[in-house]
Order: structure tokens, then C-alpha cells, then sequence
């Protein structure tokens, strides 16, 4: 399985080096490019490149150092040194030849400066994948199998917060300096219930409210109502406290106020729900239901609707038929977390759909195909929302991954079991 998603990543780096493949052979073109893959990063004592450039460069290329570890042969299994040396000399490789192919297109720039974040990257990947192997074999891999197989409901509370923590601190501009710390504070909205005036109450509602209630929910299982409440208040003023130095996010109380609302539903109401008899009956449907619900609302709020034909044959015109193509136009950390964000609901949505049919991965890659198209189709009526191919992509891709864990999970149950 590694190996197909190191070839789909590959293809996926292929493609977003060299989209909208505007081609050229071009001879002074590319001595053009060539003369600017040469340029030094510092000329003069003045920065020659673009700081986001650089940490997306490297960024993109970690995922590949952490596949190509898991996807080298068992012949260099005991051999790790040698494993990170040829994961680097690949990543090397590869990001040379799609620099080189990039002389020839009309609108990308090749550079020796991507080739070395790239490898860089690979590097980092190979690294955090060899070490993670490393530790998950020894005693405290052992205590961490155990407690996972004692409380599965663990890897799910982890995601939970790994998800609040990227809403909530994207786009990752961390900062030191005391001034813009100081004026971070400054700006913190202190008022209560102060962004309900000017943000649409839903979101508030779905993005801050919800998570907190489905940790507090899980959480209470493990510690009891008062203690998972506690928690998850905590884990949600700890956030805030975090956006201070996460520039320019400035902290909110009323995401302190909705997630401690929130955590209240958790342990008080979703357990009343769960009790309840037909609800328990038809728990994998009621959890499907939800994972649509959230999808749904992600690629149609704020729910701005028209259906004039003029605006139905504008919006026609504008699809985005392209793959990723305005991802390309954006900024990195704004791509990565509005995929990062369809690809977790669209997980959700393939694992709900896995659970409540018990068909396989591929059942469930068909169901968020029909989710994406019907939901685009539905974009159409909407003013603020433009139906792309992307989000079909994404939403496809996504529910396959949930439903390839559904599966791991009942395998993984299975073998505790036999345990």
C-alpha cells in the first residue's frame, strides 16, 4: 500500500510542479530559465527568495521521504543509515528532473535553491519516518499498543484535537517578538459573544462548537463527565493562549465560550442521545447522517442561494474543470488547509459509509464521488461558492482513505480479539 501512494504522490508533485502546463521548447526561454535557476539565495546581503516558497518546498517533500522509507525493500530493512542515505538520494533525483522539466514551460521557474528544499524535505520525511519506527519498537511503542488496544477510542480523540489545533492556529505564522505578541493581545477579542455579530452563527456553531462536544463526549468515557469537561475547556483556552504567538490570530473569547458550551452538550446531551433505544439501534446510520451533515455544510455555507438563469449560466462558465488549479494561484498554507480540511471531512464521510453498509474502501471512494457531484451541482445555486473538479477529487480521495481505516480498524479489533 505504500508504494501506490508513493506513486500517487509522485504524480501529485509532477502535476502541481508543472500545472497549467503551459509548455514551451522555446530556446530563449530556456536560457532565460537557466540563468535564473543559477542566482544565488543571497546576493549583496539581501535575500534573493520567498520564505513561503521555501518551507512549501520543503513541506511538499516530506510526505515522499516518509513513503519511500516505508517502501524501501526488507534487504535494507536493518540497514537504516543506508535507507535515509538512498531516500535522500531519491528525493534528490526526482526533484532534479522535475526542475529540469520546468525549463521548459512558459510561466514555472527552475532552481537549484527547490532542489535542495526538496531534498531537504525528503530528507526530514526519511528522518521522522525511521525515527517513529525506531521508538514504536521498543518499550514505549509496547505501552502505547497497549493502551490504544485498551482505549481505541484514544486515536479518535487525537484526531479531534489535532483538527481543532489547525483550525484554530492556521496559517502558522508563529512569532517571538514581544511587540507583535503585545499587539496580538491587544487585539484579543475580550467582549463576549463580540464575533457573533459579524461571523455566521453556523460557523461558529460547527467549527468551534462541535469538536469540543464530540471530545467531551469520547473524553467522558475515560474520566468521567466533570473531568472530560474540564479538559476540554482547558485544551480550548490552551489554544487560544497559543494564537498569541501564532501572528495574526489574535485570541477569542467566545471560542473559549462556545468550545465550554459545546463540551457541556458533550457530556450531558450526546450521552442522553445515545442511551436512547432507536438511536442505539441505528448508531452507524445516525453517525453516516452526521458525516453528510458536516460535508454537506463545508461545500455550501453560508448558504447563499440563487436560481435566476442568467446566474445558473454564469456560474456554468466558471467551473473549474482544471484539477487544483486555483490552488496553484493561491497562497501554500491557504491550499494545504482548505484540502487538509475536505480531504478530514471526506475521511470521515468514507468511514461512516464503510461502517453503516460494511462495504470496502472502494464502496466508499464511489459515495464521496456522489457526494462531491451532487454537492457542486448544488454550488451552482450559490453565489459565493464556484463547483470545481478539485473538490470532487479531494472529497473521492478522502472517503476512499476513510474507508481503507474502517477496515484497518475492524482488522485491528479483530486481531485484539484473537488476542
Amino acid at each position: 500500500m505504500s508504494r501506490v501512494l508513493l506513486g500517487l504522490w509522485s504524480l501529485f508533485i509532477v502535476y502541481g510542479s508543472f500545472i497549467p502546463f503551459r509548455l514551451t521548447t522555446d530556446s530563449g526561454i530556456v536560457r532565460r530559465h537557466l540563468a535564473v535557476a543559477w542566482v544565488l539565495p543571497f546576493v549583496d546581503g539581501r535575500r534573493n527568495f520567498s520564505l513561503p516558497d521555501v518551507v512549501g518546498n520543503v513541506l511538499l517533500y516530506i510526505p515522499l521521504g516518509i513513503l519511500l522509507m516505508a517502501s524501501t525493500g526488507r534487504a535494507l530493512e536493518e540497514r537504516q543509515p543506508w535507507r535515509f542515505v538512498l531516500c535522500g538520494v531519491i528525493a534528490a533525483v526526482f526533484s532534479t528532473l522535475v526542475e529540469v522539466g520546468q525549463l521548459f514551460t512558459v510561466n514555472r521557474t527552475a532552481s537549484l535553491l527547490d532542489v535542495v528544499c526538496n531534498t531537504t524535505g525528503g530528507l526530514l520525511g526519511a528522518a521522522a519516518a525511521g525515527t517513529a519506527r525506531a521508538a514504536l519498537r521498543g518499550g514505549r511503542g509496547a505501552r502505547i499498543a497497549g493502551v490504544v488496544r485498551r482505549r481505541p477510542v484514544t486515536l479518535v480523540i487525537a484526531l479531534i484535537a489535532l483538527a481543532m489545533a489547525v483550525d484554530r492556529l492556521y496559517p502558522f505564522f508563529v512569532t517571538l517578538d514581544v511587540s507583535t505578541v503585545w499587539h496580538n493581545v491587544k487585539r484579543a477579542e475580550w467582549p463576549p459573544v463580540e464575533s457573533v455579530q459579524r461571523r455566521f452563527w453556523w460557523d461558529l456553531l460547527v467549527d468551534v462548537a462541535l469538536p469540543p462536544a464530540l471530545m467531551a463526549a469520547l473524553l467522558k468515557g475515560l474520566v468521567g463527565r466533570c473531568t472530560a469537561w474540564l479538559l476540554t475547556v482547558a485544551f480550548a483556552v490552551a489554544l487560544e493562549v497559543a494564537r498569541v504567538v501564532v501572528a495574526p490570530r489574535p485570541p477569542s473569547v467566545d471560542h473559549v465560550i462556545f468550545a465550554a458550551l459545546g463540551g457541556l452538550i458533550g457530556v450531558v446531551a450526546v450521552p442522553a442521545i445515545a442511551e436512547w433505544q432507536r438511536a442505539r439501534v441505528r448508531t452507524g446510520i445516525s453517525l453516516l447522517v452526521l458525516a453528510v451533515a458536516l460535508v454537506a455544510y463545508s461545500e455550501l455555507a453560508p448558504f447563499d442561494f440563487s436560481a435566476t438563469p442568467a446566474f445558473i449560466a454564469a456560474k456554468l462558465r466558471g467551473i473549474e474543470w482544471l484539477p487544483f488549479k486555483a490552488h496553484y494561484a493561491a497562497r501554500a498554507r491557504s491550499a494545504m488547509y482548505d484540502v487538509w480540511i475536505k480531504a478530514l471531512l471526506s475521511g470521515f464521510l468514507g468511514f461512516a459509509w464503510a461502517n453503516a453498509t460494511g462495504r470496502g474502501p472502494w464502496a466508499a471512494a464511489a459515495a464521496g464521488v456522489a457526494a462531491g457531484l451532487v454537492l457542486e451541482a448544488m454550488q451552482l445555486l450559490t453565489v459565493s461558492r464556484r463547483p470545481s473538479v478539485t473538490d470532487v477529487l479531494v472529497l473521492d480521495t478522502g472517503a476512499y482513505v476513510g474507508g481503507l481505516a474502517h477496515r484497518w480498524y475492524w482488522t485491528w479489533r479483530a486481531s485484539v480479539a484473537a488476542d
